[in-house]
């Protein structure tokens, strides 16, 4: 008798310590949040415009090909998160996706991008770890900035998603990778957002939010790769594209939409916290959005300038 009620007593307060812990972990992750966006506005104060969201390519063309892969916005806020002597390390005359140390760090890996960055990584969620084999492991970041519901998601011809026209048919009209709808685009050498491209209000507009490793082609790349697309307000909040390939989707009775490969619905916000996802406004406030938010109020406030600034979401 005595083991039984021991049993109950287990089985009643374990949900409760479950929950005590997410809530840590969310706490923590609310705080990393703050703490780039604190990172943006030092940044901003400093050149007057956020950091790229990345450079991955469209870069000027000085006589020998185009300047690309110049790295992304993690690399350019490391500075501002007590990451001087990393951020050293990065040089941008040349392409900053490959770059190593000669050295090889403790873990035996050699890759810029491998370095774990705390900030950069919520304690929910399990994917957050370092991905392929030492030497050339690469980190990954939870944390992405937005180009709100700018009309530029394409789809992977051999991963293709038979709902791309349906998410795509809520992107900003005339928005596009050099004419974003949110404040990032991947293509920083044709823009960089300031405050005062944000029309709507930094109150009023996403600028970074939760993304996966498992569920993003994308964001397996690592934190300071220059093919930093983004997320996209167009694709649901915790849409799962968590299937490693389109095989494994079609054998659990999906579509190729669930696999990480599709370059569309890959590319939304997502966490492992139940219910949404934490988002970073440009004012500095962070915010849990739920997933089932109206669709058009979360492209409302994924776009900086359409005039609309939605309340009770």
């Amino acid at each position: 008798m005595v083991i039984a009620i021991i049993g109950i007593l287990i089985a009643l307060l374990l949900p409760a310590v479950q929950a005590a812990r997410e809530a840590a972990r969310r706490s923590q992750c609310i705080n990393n949040l703050k703490q780039i966006g604190l990172a943006l506005h030092s940044y901003h104060d400093i050149y007057g415009s956020f950091p790229p969201g990345a450079v991955f390519y469209g870069g000027t063309d000085y006589g020998s090909g185009p300047i690309n892969n110049r790295g992304s916005m993690h690399v350019r806020l490391l500075p501002f998160l007590e990451q001087q002597q990393l951020y050293q390390l990065f040089d941008f005359r040349n392409g900053t996706d490959n770059l190593r140390v000669s050295t090889p760090f403790p873990d035996g890996n050699t890759l810029l991008r491998s370095v774990a960055i705390p900030v950069y990584l919520c304690p929910t969620d399990n994917s957050n770890r370092k991905l392929d084999t030492v030497p050339n492991q690469v980190q990954v970041s939870n944390y992405y900035p937005s180009m709100g519901p700018t009309y530029t998601i394409t789809d992977n011809p051999s991963c293709s998603c038979p709902e791309y026209a349906l998410w795509q048919s809520y992107g900003s009209p005339n928005t596009n990778n050099d004419n974003p709808a949110g404040p990032f685009t991947r293509r920083g050498w044709h823009f960089v957002c300031r405050i005062a491209d944000v029309p709507d209000g930094t109150s009023n507009t996403i600028f970074v939010g939760e993304v996966r490793a498992d569920c993003s082609g994308h964001v397996r790349a690592g934190w300071s790769h220059s093919n930093k697309w983004g997320a996209f307000t167009q694709i649901p909040i915790n849409y799962d594209s968590c299937y490693p390939d389109v095989a494994s989707a079609q054998a659990a009775g999906k579509t190729a939409c669930a696999a990480r490969c599709t370059w569309n619905t890959e590319v939304g916000f997502k966490s492992q916290h139940p219910g949404g996802a934490n988002f970073l406004f440009g004012d500095g406030s962070v915010r849990f959005i739920s997933q089932t938010i109206d669709h058009w109020t979360y492209q409302y406030i994924g776009d900086r300038r359409d005039g609309r600034s939605p309340s009770g979401y």
